[in-house]
């Protein structure tokens, strides 16, 4: 399905300043969807292709991506096509934090999210948001994002330890993670905690 509306001078298009409006929309069904390279794509996507004045917008209306079910979670946009430096890829999801950790593991953030959920063996039910901003001119990509955590349980790896109750988030900004005030209980006692995560010049370290 498609759809077209133009309205106002062809001279005056894109239309920056009212002078008319041009949209063109589409539906996209059973599409798989590869934005970057490096990151899995997203699999039996629906989604909204929208074309307006000078934007491009793509809306998820369902897909998975790397088995997480998206829904209306995934919005893709270059606000400006005559200067399209970026594709925006705006990811939300509400799922199991196993998920969410093998979704990163196989993300460029293995080495630095994905393992650090990996080793806090992380469980129960998160919000992540991821942002991408990829770039069009000049190669490379930002990855911005938070995982929220609300009552999840730990099972560290070492020092063996059973953690209930997490509250908080993490934040990353490619591999530089922060996470200044998670609250947990560990064999009955309430704590308070921060976590910092760097690359240094040949490791990982949180």
């Amino acid at each position: 399905q498609a759809r077209v509306l133009w309205h106002g001078n062809f001279a005056d298009f894109p239309y920056r300043h009212g002078e008319g409006i041009f949209q063109a929309w589409a539906q996209i069904n059973d599409a798989e969807f590869s934005f970057d390279p490096h990151w899995p794509s997203i699999k039996n996507m629906q989604a909204d292709l929208l074309f307006e004045n000078a934007s491009m917008t793509i809306q998820s209306e369902a897909g998975t991506l790397f088995g997480l079910p998206l829904g209306q979670g995934v919005t893709a946009s270059i606000p400006d096509l005559f200067k399209a430096d970026q594709l925006l890829i705006d990811i939300k999801a509400q799922a199991e934090a196993e998920a969410v950790t093998g979704l990163m593991l196989a993300s460029p953030l293995s080495g630095s999210v994905g393992s650090t959920l990996e080793y806090l063996g992380v469980s129960g039910p998160v919000a992540a948001k991821v942002q991408l901003q990829i770039g069009l001119k000049a190669a490379g990509a930002r990855a911005l994002g938070q995982v929220d955590f609300q009552d999840n349980r730990l099972a560290i790896r070492a020092p063996a330890l059973p953690v209930e109750g997490l509250s908080g988030q993490l934040t990353f900004d490619n591999e530089q993670l922060d996470a200044s005030d998670l609250r947990f209980t560990a064999e009955g006692v309430a704590l308070q905690a921060s976590l910092q995560g760097r690359q240094q010049a040949n490791a990982y370290q949180v």
